[in-house]
């Protein structure tokens, strides 16, 4: 009768113990997937801090410029076949007078670090940016991953408009 019991308190401790250990693995699974996601993915959410999704006051689009100077609209891009990376912000209406304001770009790489900031004063109503890629820190440090950019307006702190890009590794398929 006592082997009886004892095999019983072992087999529940043991079951009580293997479900605690198995929490503590899936717990430990989500938090390794969570630090997976790079920090330029969470920065670029879409969605502003009360969730909705408002129409932006500037549109930012990314034009990438290849080694044969074909140009394409995209979001993925091939980091040693692209020449320069055009960030296009469109102002449907110019805040004030022709540079009067200034909007600045912040890039973020895939680490969720500033890699550069741009400022120019806003004097037409379509915006040009462009920063070089091939043969750059980006590819000599392999920058590669989700990247994303910011529209700032001079004045408010929040950014006006995202975009989320990818410099993708040689390897990456296509």
């Amino acid at each position: 009768m006592m082997k009886a019991i004892w095999t019983i308190a072992v087999a529940v401790l043991l079951t009580v113990s293997g479900s605690a250990v198995a929490k503590d693995k899936d717990e430990k699974q989500a938090e390794r997937e969570a630090q997976k996601k790079h920090k330029s993915d969470v920065r670029c959410e879409l969605n502003d801090k009360h969730g909705d999704r408002r129409k932006e006051p500037a549109d930012l689009h990314i034009i990438a410029t290849d080694l044969d100077g074909d140009r394409h609209k995209g979001w993925r891009f091939k980091a040693l076949d692209t020449r320069e990376l055009d960030f296009i912000v469109k102002w449907p209406a110019l805040p004030g007078a022709p540079g009067s304001q200034t909007q600045r770009i912040e890039l973020y790489n895939p680490n969720g670090h500033v890699y550069q900031e741009l400022g120019a004063a806003i004097t037409t109503p379509e915006m040009h940016t462009r920063i070089p890629v091939a043969g750059t820190w980006i590819t000599e440090k392999k920058l590669f991953g989700p990247w994303c950019a910011e529209v700032y307006l001079e004045g408010i702190a929040a950014p006006i408009a995202k975009h989320r890009f990818i410099l993708r590794a040689p390897h990456d398929a296509d």
